[in-house]
Order: structure tokens, then sequence, then C-alpha cells
């Protein structure tokens, strides 16, 4: 630090405290690198000198070196390069013992590398035996006392060197029971690791079986060993596999001694024993295990090291055939277990059928490709007594078992999906905030609004016999009242399944044609089986569907009869959407229909084109439908019928309580809001004296204002709804329900005018007519048919008949050729706009009745029909006439005329009269169309 900052930061006292402490530093900094010179100076000085030595020794070395080189070249000159001769002498029996022991110890020295090798090689028969004869080797040097007490002492590395190859012993046999878990190995290489654990641990025939066998199963579980993750599940499977055929073949070659009767089969057995006998045989020699003939040791070398041959303590005696058989069985029974827990943990990390089908196919490759496969029956016979399939038996029930694991989590998911879908879509009509939301509550909008996809720019490529419902255009979506959100759900199912079933086709897959060829196992046997649970799956999936549809209608209809305060109209919008979606999953969902009649796509739509251009009989021929699909259908049906019927019987009472309100109420403001415009006649009559008198009457024209809002609510809620593509029962519903509850009112209104109190306003003459006509009319406009209910028939017979009665009966006589001309012509108006009414029981009833009446004609906006039409077969044309278009019973109330009474006459607006001639399309087709078919003009 500099002097002028210290000086200017700190005291003087400070000052000098710093000094202190820094000359401190300095001594303490100067002691430190005294001690480390003084400590490091001797090490220093020690590997100067080494250093020094090594270069003496090293100089030393170099100079020796050199003097032999010289000496080698002196001694090589002086000779001329010729070897001296050797003096023979006799050698004396002690030099050729003292050359035997040699000659032992040398061959006991080469052991250890010979032993290595052969267990590098993984000959551990051979290292076996070369271990045996060092043992014998040994114990021969040790034993031999007059020579050894002159041979070891010259050879001190004997007593090191057995310790050395004592120790091959147990890597000798853990070589062996390593080998035994390997799959790879062959049966023969299995047999020689057999003797050698025989050999040496004096081991008898059923011990080493039973080794195998455990050492087999231990196999088995360490392939389920999630050690190697690079390892796949399908790889598994295979060495698995692999291992269990191996292993049968091999216990047949190695263990199975064949009877009488097996002598000629070509398969091969008794391995083991041939091999001891073999291995144990002292009259063969065994060439690999002593040194080659030019050895110098194989002169010296005593007859039993040369004929040296291991040998067991305990003879090796064959397994008896039920033994084995039993042995097997038992071990078989085991690695099932085994196999069974370890295949379904790893079976469980596999989310798709498609998965399963590779490993099967890879199982069924494996199997057939594996050339030990062709003695297969035989081999399990003997070994089992029995025939055994390695797939039944280990594997396809646990496939089986996940594949419907896995199909039962998909529906269960298409399921929740549905459920999740259809709580989202209900929840979306109950707060409507956009367009979308909007038209799932009114059809007739969204009907009637153009999109892009009304109709489809292919439309016009695809033939119409190769077009679906669920391919169809969105007109037919609309003729259908099926919403966009209906839709989307309904496809999104389908969707759904469709993926499903082509993961589950994976596994049926096609069926080969049968060959002469015996395959491994039947690839296509669990096909019926896995058809069945797909669609006992399938109609379970949708059952469950239709009872959480069954409870929201049933939450709903709570609803609907609870306070007042509750939002009705979201309630119906919720109702009638279910009741859609119930006969969507019909016709908009074919793979559904496909899933649980366990057929294809294909055939299912050639059966459905062939019955739709068909009559009902040929239909008939043709079979029966799918039972379950039918039973799915008709639940599908039967809760939409639920819901609309929750729907009509609403709107019915709704409309009757409307028409029974205003119907009931006295004031004079109701009365006039109700009353219509009055058709006044003048009639002339002559009296008996045959004067002439002129009177103007007035009758109903017109239907009371009332009844025209009651009849155009309830066709504007049925077009609200899609009434085009509601069946006929709930429309007839609504009628029946309608009809009962005005027929209701009628009475109870009649029953209030007949009492004595003067509460309720009277019921004229006038009010009778009025509502005379407005029952006729509501009758004609929601006509029912008589043999539906004859009781409603009678009913509103009586009911006419006491209106009628009300009125004088020669006013009556007078007023009803009139009533009945003006309800003829207000049923012929109000037939289109009531359309939804009107044409319940028969196409086209009220709008063929154009005829006139009386002779007159009236004036309309309408081009004349043609009487010939069969060129225009797609107009809707009619040359239907008809006098009256009114109900049967209504057809016999004719005028009654009082006796005396002269004829009526009735000034109508005269009209000009239309001929046929003059029809536009008559005279279209003999300009334009004259020349067809080769008709001259």
């Amino acid at each position: 630090m500099d002097t002028n900052v210290l000086f200017e930061k700190f005291t003087v006292d400070e000052i000098r405290q710093i000094g202190n402490k820094t000359r401190s530093d300095i001594e303490k900094k100067k002691e430190d690198l005294r001690q480390m010179v003084g400590e490091r100076y001797r090490d220093l000085i020690e590997a100067a000198d080494t250093i020094t030595k090594m270069k003496k020794s090293a100089s030393n070395v170099m100079m020796s070196v050199a003097s032999m080189q010289d000496y080698c070249k002196k001694s090589t000159q002086g000779f001329g390069g010729k070897q001296l001769p050797q003096k023979k002498r006799e050698t004396s029996s002690d030099d050729v013992k003292f050359y035997e022991a040699v000659a032992q110890i040398k061959l006991l020295l080469d052991m250890p590398e010979k032993i290595w090798s052969a267990i590098d090689s993984r000959e551990y028969l051979r290292a076996t035996q070369l271990y045996l004869l060092s043992r014998h080797i040994n114990t021969q040097v040790q034993l031999n006392t007059p020579q050894a007490g002159r041979t070891l002492p010259c050879f001190p590395v004997v007593y090191r060197q057995w310790a050395t190859i004592s120790h091959f012993k147990g890597t000798i046999l853990a070589g062996c029971r390593d080998m035994l878990k390997n799959c790879e190995v062959t049966k023969q290489v299995t047999t020689e690791c057999l003797c050698s654990i025989m050999l040496l641990e004096d081991r008898t025939t059923i011990q080493v079986f039973n080794e195998y066998l455990l050492a087999r199963m231990t196999a088995v579980q360490q392939l389920f060993n999630f050690s190697q993750p690079s390892v796949s599940i399908k790889t598994q499977v295979c060495n698995l596999v692999h291992l269990i055929v191996t292993t049968l073949h091999q216990i047949h070659a190695v263990f199975y001694t064949p009877g009488e009767k097996y002598q000629e089969t070509k398969v091969e057995s008794n391995l083991l024993l041939q091999t001891l006998e073999k291995v144990t045989n002292k009259g063969t020699a065994d060439a690999s295990v002593l040194p080659g003939e030019d050895s110098v040791c194989m002169k010296y070398l005593q007859n039993d090291v040369l004929e040296f041959r291991p040998s067991l303590k305990l003879s090796a005696s064959p397994i008896s055939t039920s033994k084995l058989q039993e042995s097997c069985t038992e071990w078989v029974n085991t690695c099932v277990q085994a196999v069974h827990t370890g295949i379904t943990r790893l079976v469980g990390y596999i989310n798709s059928v498609k998965g399963l089908t590779g490993i099967r196919d890879a199982v069924w490759e494996h199997l057939e490709n594996d050339s030990n496969m062709a003695e297969w029956d035989e081999i399990c016979s003997r070994s089992l007594n029995r025939k055994m399939s390695v797939w039944e038996e280990f594997f396809r029930p646990l496939f089986l078992d996940r594949i419907k694991a896995i199909l039962q989590s998909q529906f269960d998911s298409t399921l929740q999906m549905c459920k999740q879908q259809t709580e989202k879509i209900l929840e979306e009509l109950t707060h409507v905030t956009d367009r979308a939301v909007s038209l799932e509550c009114d059809a007739a909008t969204y009907i009637w609004n153009e999109t892009p996809g009304d109709v489809p720019a292919n439309t016009a490529w695809i033939q119409a016999s190769y077009k679906t419902l669920s391919e169809g255009s969105g007109l037919i979506m609309k003729a259908k009242a099926y919403t966009p959100a209906v839709q989307r759900l309904s496809l999104e199912l389908d969707g759904k399944i469709d993926t499903i079933m082509e993961d589950g086709s994976n596994y049926i897959g096609i069926e080969e044609m049968s060959t002469d060829r015996k395959e491994p196992f039947d690839r296509h046997g669990d096909n019926e089986y896995i058809r069945q649970f797909l669609q006992t799956t399938c109609e379970k999936c949708v059952k469950m569907l239709l009872e959480h549809i069954k409870y929201k209608l049933k939450e709903s209809s709570a609803h609907m009869e609870g306070p007042k305060g509750t939002d009705v109209e979201v309630v119906l919008n919720r109702i009638i959407c279910l009741g859609r979606l119930c006969l969507a999953l019909c016709e908009l969902s074919p793979h559904l229909k496909q899933c649980i009649t366990a057929g294809t796509k294909t055939e299912i739509e050639r059966l459905d084109k062939r019955k739709s251009s068909l009559s009902k009989g040929s239909v008939a021929r043709l079979g029966d439908p799918p039972p379950h699909w039918d039973q799915v259908k008709a639940m599908l049906v039967e809760t939409s019928q639920d819901a609309y019927r929750l729907w009509s019987e609403y709107i019915s009472r709704n409309v009757v309580d409307y028409y029974a309100s205003v119907l009931f109420d006295s004031t004079g403001t109701s009365l006039l809001n109700t009353i219509t415009r009055w058709d006044k006649i003048d009639i002339q009559e002559e009296t008996e004296a045959g004067q002439s008198i002129k009177s103007t009457i007035s009758v109903p024209m017109h239907p009371s204002w009332t009844v025209q809002a009651m009849l155009e609510n309830i066709c504007e809620e049925i077009n609200r709804v899609g009434g085009q593509a509601l069946d006929r029962t709930i429309l007839l519903n609504v009628l029946q329900l309608t009809t009962d509850g005005i027929l209701d009112a009628y009475h109870k209104l009649i029953s209030q005018s007949k009492k004595s109190d003067n509460s309720s306003f009277p019921l004229t003459q006038n009010r009778a007519l009025q509502l005379l006509f407005d029952l006729k009319f509501i009758s004609i406009v929601m006509a029912r048919r008589e043999e539906s209910n004859k009781t409603h028939s009678a009913g509103l017979q009586s009911m006419i008949e006491t209106l009628e009665g009300m009125v004088d009966p020669f006013d009556l006589d007078v007023f009803t050729p009139h009533m009945q001309k003006h309800l003829a012509r207000q049923s012929q108006r109000c037939s289109i706009l009531f359309g939804a009414l009107t044409s319940l029981d028969r196409h086209g009833v009220y709008s063929s009745a154009r005829g006139t009446q009386a002779g007159h004609q009236e004036q309309h906006n309408v081009l004349p029909l043609t009487s010939n039409h069969s060129r225009f077969q797609l107009l809707p044309l009619s040359t239907q006439t008809s006098k009256s278009i009114l109900p049967h019973h209504m057809l016999s109330l004719k005028p009654k005329m009082a006796t005396g009474a002269s004829g009526l006459i009735e000034h109508p607006i005269p009209q000009p009269q239309l001929k046929e001639s003059s029809s536009f399309y008559d005279k279209l087709g003999s300009m334009w169309f004259s020349n067809i078919g080769g008709k001259s003009s």
C-alpha cells in the first residue's frame, strides 16, 4: 500500500501497528521457506544418488551384453561353425526316474496355460480333463518318495504350482453353470458342461438333471430382468420361447434314454451317458490332453500318466422315463407360473393391440423358422407324456387378457369422452353465447340458412349408391335435423370406435387359406373370440351411455315439473338435443353398427344397399338382421322417443293451458282480442203469400285468433326442433294430447255455462257458432284416424252436437252450408301454413284438394295443375280431385232445410274458368317435347 495513503487514512499509532504486523509476516515467511528447503533437500540428494546408480547399472549391462556378443563371435570362429561331437553315454535307471519326474513336472508347469486356453475357448470338458490330469500328476510326484527327496528340492516351484492349479476347479464349475443358463449353447456344449460337473463334484445323473432344470429356471427368471433397457419386449418374449424350446430339446437329447420301440428314431438322445463313456473309457487315448509326439516329455512320461482317464465314484445310470417325465412336467408348471408373472408385467407396458400382434407374429415366425420344431410333438410326447404348444401353454391366456384390458380401456375412455362432450353441449345450451350454440336451440335457423358444406364439390362425381349418410352433404344433415354439435359428437364417437376396431383388427388379421404345411400354432384361432368381445363391450358401452342420457332426461323432467321459476326453455333444448343425439348415433356412426354386428363395413353397406333396393318380401328372404344391433338400435330409438315424448307432453300441455285460459276468460277485452270478422251473406226467401223477403245473415268465416295462434305456436315449435325428421308417432302424440286437451276444455266450458250463477260469460248463439266453427276447424287441421281412437271421434261428435243444440234449429240449417264452405276454404288456405299438422295422416291430402264447390273457382297465384304429368316425375304435381276435405263425421252433417222454406241464393264474385287444356305444362310439353322418343312433329 502506498505510504502517502497510509498517512492520509490512519493515525500514527495505527501506522506503527501496521508496520509491526508486516515485519512479523516477513519473518514467518522466511522461517517457512527455510523449513521447506531443509526437509526436501534430503530427498533431492537421495534422488540424485539413485539416478547416478541407475546410470552406472545401465552402463554395466550394456558392457556385459557387448562382451557376450564378442565372446560368441570368437567361439563361432574357433570351431569353424561346426558342433563338437557328443560323447555317447548310457543312461542309468536313476537318471530315467529323474527324467520321468522332471517330465511330469514340466507337464504340470504347462497345465495352467492349457487350462486357461480351454476356459477361454469354453471347452470346459477339456479343461476338466486337464485339471484332473494335473491333480493326478501332482499326486504321483508327491507319492514317489525316493525320487521326491531328490527331485523336489531341485524344483521348489512344484509346491506352488498345484496351489495355482487347484483354483481352476471353481472357475470351471462356475463357467459350466453359466453355460447351462445360456439359451444359445448347443446340446453338445450342454452335455460337456454336465459331464464336467459330474467329474469334478462326483454327481449322479439325476443330480445333474435337477441342477440343469434349476439353471434353466434361473435363466427364465433372468430374462425378465430389466437391467438391459435396450432390449425390447418382443426380443425378450422371443428369447423366452427359444429358451423353452431349446430346454426341452436338450432334455431329450442329453438325458432321455430311448426304449426298444424308439431304437430307430432320428431324434438324438442319451448324449450324457455316451459322452461320459467316451471320456472315462481307458481303452481310448485322448490326444487333446497330452503334449504332441515330438515333445521330449512324451519319451519319459509314465504309462499311468499316458493312460490316465477320469473316473466317477458313483456309476452313471440312465434316468427312468417316468422320473424324467415327472421332473419335466413339474419344471414346465413352475415355468408357466414364472412366465405368467413376468409376461403380465411386460405386456402391461403395451397399450395397443397392434403391439401385442407384433409380438405374437414374431413368436410365430420364430417357431416357424426353428429347425427343432420338426420333431417337437415327438419330443413332447417322450419328455412330458403329452403334446404341448408353447403359445397355448405360456402366452395365449396372457395375451387375451391384455387385449381385453386394452379394448376395455379404450371403450371406457370413449364412453367418458361421450359423457364429457354431452355435458359440455348441455352446459352450452344453458348459456347461449354465440351463434353456433343458438343453432342447437333453433334447428329451423340452421336448416334454412345456407352454408358452404350444403353441397360438396364432388357430389356430382359420386354415385348415389356409394354415398352413406355419414359421408353425405350438409343438406342431408339438415333434412335429418342433425345440428352441428350432434354431428360432431356422433362423428367423434364413430372415429373412436373406428380406431378401436382398427386396433383390434390387427390381431384378428386376415385368415389364410388352409395348407398341408403344419403351423406352429393357429394365429387366427382367437378371431371369433375377439369379435365377440368387441361386440359385447361396445354394446355395454352404448347401454351405459344410454343410462347416462336417461339420467339426464329424468333430471330434466324433474326440472320441468319443478317451480314456475325454472327455465323451461333451456330444459326443453336439452331434452331435444339428447333425443336428437340418440337418433344420430344410429345413422351417423356406421362403425358403431359394424362393431356390434361383428362384420366389416363393406359387408354392412352392401347389405343395406341391397335391402333398400328390394321389396319387403325380398328383404325378409335375405335373412334376419343381426339381433344385437337391432336391440341396440331399438334402445336408442326408444330413448329418443322418450325424450321427444317429454317435449310433446310439455308442448301440448302448454298449448292447451293457453287455449283454456283464453277460452275461460270472460272479460270483454279477451273476447275482443279473439273475435274475427264474420261473413255477411244476403239471402232471399219467398213466403207462402208469394212475397220475397231479403235479409242479411252473418256466419263465421275464420277461426278465432286464439285458435290460429295456438296452431301457429304448435307448428312453429315443431319446425324449431326439425319436425320433418321427427317420427310420426311423436307428432301424432302431440296431436292427440292437444285435441284431447281442447275437447276437455270445451267440456269444462259447457259445464260452466250450465251453472246457475252468473260468474261466467253466457254462452250465446253467436259464441256457440264461433266455438263450433273453431272446433270443426281444429278437427280438420288436426285430423286423427278414427281407427286409432274411436273414443275421441265419439267425444268430438258429441261436443259438436252439444254446440249445435245451443243454436236455433232453423238458423242452424241456414248457417251450416255457408260454414261448411268457409271451413273448406280456410282449410285449403291454411294447409301449407299449418302443414306440420295437416300432413301427418296422408301426404298431400289437403294440398290436392283444389277442387271448387258449386261451380266456384277461387282466384289464386298458383299455376294450374296438369292432367298428365308423366314427363315430370320429379315435380310435385297431382291430378287428384276431392269434392270435400272434411272428415267423415262432418260430411254426414248435411243441412236440414225447414219444410216450406224457399231456396237460398248466394251471390259469389264471378271468376273466369280455367280449362285444363290451358295448362302451362301442357303447352310446354306440346311445344318442346313433341319429338322425344322418335315421334314425328
